[in-house]
């Protein structure tokens, strides 16, 4: 039985690994800060836990990170403002 600080079973796993999967009844493992498994449930290594969280009907994916930028916008600032 492997160790893991926390485990997610029972999700939907969007892995956005560039292949298009989508993981159905996954499980996610955590130990020490670091994913240590993400796949099938069913194909999962026993994993104990103290930190175990049901996620049925959830969906697992990657955080959002906002690349939203106004670069542009600076490099022309005061650039035709008077039109």
């Amino acid at each position: 039985m492997e160790k893991a600080d926390i485990v997610i079973h029972g999700c939907l796993i969007l892995p956005m690994d560039g292949k298009n999967r989508i993981i159905e009844d996954g499980l996610i493992a955590i130990e020490n800060g670091k994913i240590v498994y993400i796949g099938k449930k069913a194909k999962a290594p026993s994993f104990k836990s103290e930190n175990t969280i049901d996620a049925h009907g959830k969906i697992a994916m990657p955080g959002l990170i906002n690349c939203h930028t106004h670069l542009p916008m600076t490099l022309l600032r005061g650039i035709a403002e008077d039109h």
